[in-house]
């Protein structure tokens, strides 16, 4: 996914404040937000059902980009995504494919932003790596959970939280393939996309508010 359009779909998510302008290129990439190692361990569960997290293998951000913290068997694997900017909190669980795609850019942004490199650095760097197949693209149908109620996109007044949904990797996304003539004829249907025509394409579909998932079991005791 391409993250410079990353929060262009925030209102298909969820009400929210204007979303950013993306950073100049020559700007360097700030540093990451930092999470409590167990904390970080809670909230990458948290993006998908119990089921499928807990055979998950989950990622967290080390001194030297992301590491693996906890094994998986399924070939799902669930981290939080900070994005470019470095200080979004977002769940997610992928599949296989999301794993070998998406994380591999995960991994690029934390190692450029460790070596002092800019936004479009990184950007470059990831669009060269989709050119030249050092990054994977996601295949078609390929599936990612992100049902935490704890995530949250960075804005200029605040933060921004989003309703439970899952993605559908979708490469080179047509919204006639949905029956409607434009993008534009698929508001208000609980279906967005992100991407829109490029490699990268997801299909966003929220999810019943059931599927939200907290971070911590609020029914536990203290």
């Amino acid at each position: 996914m391409r993250f410079i359009s990353t929060l262009l779909f925030l209102a298909a998510l969820a009400p929210s404040p204007a979303a950013a302008q993306p950073a100049s290129d020559t700007t360097k990439l700030p540093p990451a937000v930092r999470i409590p190692r167990e904390r970080e361990i809670a909230l990458a569960r948290s993006a998908a059902p119990k089921a499928v997290s807990d055979s998950a293998e989950i990622w967290v951000l080390g001194d030297n980009g992301f590491e693996k913290a906890v094994g998986g068997t399924s070939g799902y694997g669930c981290i939080v995504q900070r994005g470019l900017g470095g200080q979004h909190i977002i769940p997610r669980c992928d599949d296989r494919s999301g794993v070998e795609s998406h994380y591999a850019v995960y991994q690029l942004i934390e190692r450029m932003r460790l070596a002092g490199r800019t936004y479009g650095d990184a950007r470059k760097a990831i669009a060269d790596g989709f050119r030249d197949g050092t990054i994977k693209e996601p295949k078609f149908g390929g599936f990612s959970y992100m049902y935490s109620v704890d995530g949250a996109f960075k804005t200029p007044t605040g933060s921004a939280k989003f309703s439970p949904h899952v993605m559908i990797y979708w490469p080179n996304c047509n919204a006639k393939q949905l029956g409607v003539g434009s993008s534009a004829g698929m508001s208000g249907s609980g279906l967005a996309f992100i991407d829109y025509g490029t490699p990268e394409c997801v299909l966003v579909v929220n999810t019943p508010p059931g599927t939200a998932r907290p971070s911590v079991d609020s029914t536990a005791k203290p």
